[in-house]
């Protein structure tokens, strides 16, 4: 009897717990209940680089947009918060794990050739003097970026895929922090109209 005594006391607080566990590992299926999301400095791997290199089997990018990566998942954490959302630190307090990839060409000198000679001629001769200036360079031919987001629930099953069809949104700054905002805004516009 005694026995019995003490062995209830222990089986109500393991069922307390075992059901208070169960209770945190709510696993979500829709974006639009997502409250806080993980984004792990080593996501958005790059896949694409027109500096990158590959050596023994692994692709390399170049420090540069090795830097820029950096710059654009700083610049992500900081708008998601903006957007509402709560960036975690560990990924096992995260409702949604946000992950991607990002490809990044900012090879000026392929850009350089216009499609059409012909149409461009005068343009070309009123901006050759200009045409070879860091300046002229860095305001005509923005480097070009392809970023691919998607998240995941804490099962691994996948709750949002980034999409097209967001509205027009043009920021002033450095490339990186743009594409990190618009990648913020455009998972706050799926999170309004519960895609």
């Amino acid at each position: 009897m005694h026995r019995v005594a003490l062995l209830v006391p222990f089986l109500a607080l393991f069922l307390f717990f075992g059901i208070n566990a169960r209770a945190q590992m709510r696993v979500l299926v829709h974006l639009a209940d997502v409250k806080t999301v993980y984004v792990d400095d080593s996501s958005f791997k790059i896949t694409s680089s027109s500096c990158g290199t590959y050596a023994g089997g692994y692709y390399l990018p170049c420090p540069e947009h090795s830097l820029q990566r950096v710059k654009f998942l700083v610049a992500l954490k900081r708008w998601l918060g903006k957007t509402g959302l709560t960036v975690v630190d560990h990924k096992e307090d995260a409702e949604a794990i946000l992950d991607g990839t990002l490809s990044i060409d900012d090879d000026m000198f392929r850009r350089d050739r216009s499609p059409h000679p012909h149409q461009d001629r005068d343009r070309d001769k009123r901006q050759s003097n200009d045409k070879h200036s860091g300046e002229y360079r860095s305001t005509v031919f923005e480097p070009i970026w392809s970023v691919t987001a998607w998240a995941t629930n804490q099962k691994g099953r996948r709750i949002w895929d980034l999409g097209a069809g967001y509205p027009g949104i043009s920021y002033a700054g450095e490339q990186p922090k743009i594409e990190g905002k618009k990648l913020a805004k455009a998972i706050q516009y799926d999170i309004k109209h519960h895609r």
